[in-house]
Order: C-alpha cells, then sequence, then structure tokens
C-alpha cells in the first residue's frame, strides 16, 4: 500500500487509450475517500487509436486514514467509465513527528577594557532529535522573543532516524553593571508536536533552557 504524509503533493500517472475509429477529447477526474471526493482532474485529446500518459498533482487529505481511489472518465457530459484504483492510499502521521527540540544557552563572561563595564555574552540555540523511522529535512525558524542584537532567520536540518543536531544561533551582549539585564529567544520547528524551544536568561541565571558551556575570558 503506497503511504503519504497528509497534504502532502504528489503525482499520479495514468495511461488512457481511445480504442475507436475517430479522436475525441476527454476529460479524466479522479476521486479519493469512501465518499469519493474529487481531488484532481485533467482535459486531453486522443486520436483514434491513441494512447498517452494522463498525470494529476494530487494533494492528500489531512486526515490519517486509508483512502481507496477512483478514476472516471468523461467524453462531453457523457461518464465513459469509472475505475477503482486495485491498491489504496494510506495518509501516515510525518515520520518526524516524534522530533523534539531542547533550548540550550552558551554564555561566557568578559571585560570590555574600552567601556569599562562587564557582561555576558550569550549564545542561544537549541538540540533537535530526530525520533521517527525514516531521514527526513526540517526547516527551523528562530527569532528574538524581546532585547537581543541577531537577526531572526531559518536554517534547514537533515536528521537520519535517532540522530540529533546542536543549533547555535546569534548572541547578545548583557551588561549587568548597568542593571539588570534580560534576554529571551524562541526556536520553532516545521514539524507537528514538541517543536519549540523557548530561553529565558536574567541578569546571567538560566531560568529556562540547559546551560551547556561557560567561558570566562577578558578581552
Amino acid at each position: 500500500m503506497v503511504q503519504f504524509e497528509p497534504g502532502s503533493t504528489h503525482s499520479a500517472k495514468v495511461v488512457m487509450t481511445n480504442p475507436t475509429s475517430n479522436g475525441f477529447d476527454y476529460l479524466a477526474v479522479l476521486f479519493m475517500g469512501i465518499n469519493q471526493v474529487a481531488k484532481a482532474q485533467a482535459s486531453f485529446h486522443l486520436n483514434a487509436g491513441e494512447s498517452k500518459e494522463i498525470s494529476f498533482s494530487v494533494t492528500m487529505p489531512a486526515t490519517i486514514g486509508e483512502y481507496p481511489v477512483y478514476l472516471s472518465v468523461f467524453s462531453g457530459t457523457a461518464l465513459l467509465a469509472h475505475y477503482q484504483s486495485p491498491e489504496n492510499v494510506n495518509i501516515v502521521a510525518p515520520a518526524f513527528a516524534e522530533c523534539s527540540i531542547t533550548p540550550l544557552v552558551d554564555f561566557w563572561i568578559g571585560h570590555e577594557i574600552i567601556v569599562g563595564c562587564y557582561y555576558h555574552r550569550v549564545w542561544f540555540g537549541a538540540i533537535v532529535t530526530n525520533n521517527g523511522s525514516v531521514a527526513a529535512t526540517h526547516t527551523v525558524e528562530y527569532y528574538n522573543s524581546f532585547g537581543g542584537y541577531f537577526e531572526p532567520g531559518t536554517v534547514q536540518v537533515t536528521l537520519a532516524p535517532g540522530e540529533s543536531v546542536a543549533l547555535k544561533f546569534g548572541h547578545y551582549d548583557m551588561d549587568f553593571q548597568r542593571g539588570p539585564s534580560d534576554a529571551h529567544f524562541t526556536i520553532i520547528g516545521d514539524w507537528v508536536g514538541n517543536n519549540e524551544a523557548v530561553g529565558h536568561l536574567v541578569n546571567g541565571n538560566v531560568t529556562i533552557g540547559t546551560l551547556i558551556s561557560e567561558t570566562h575570558r577578558e578581552w
């Protein structure tokens, strides 16, 4: 049985033949499900005795389940044939649906000699893990909830089953001598479930997230 993810788009191909001695214009309509919901259609012409491969662009149903596939062929208003495919289509949950994401905070304390202030330079990121059964590529978006000094953006990750990657994005410079500093960040993946990491650091203390390193340095 063929398996696809909900809402994904795929090409269906059927070879059509005109067995008559005259050319005709045709319309083929592809249906899915026991209620036979029309999902795609194609108009084409066949000369006498001609065969041609007809392609349909089909967007899969949004609901997980098994769907029979049907094809109706018309010439003008006349229904010439109504077929059912011998193979159903199974709509399954995305293979990456069990992906997880964990926030990280990586910072060091430095001393700016010219300005004479102590600050934390903070890098934010996340660990993304593919807990699914097949390799997959997904997009991760990152941005400031408020404050901070890096531009929002996106990055693509391709992970094998069970593989993890640590993503590290832009930084904040946080001056603790001039007053309280408060930094937030958000990272969101485009899969379903367990797809958001939020980080929060106040006055050098990680309140949300996991501290992965702290390096003291001067410059």
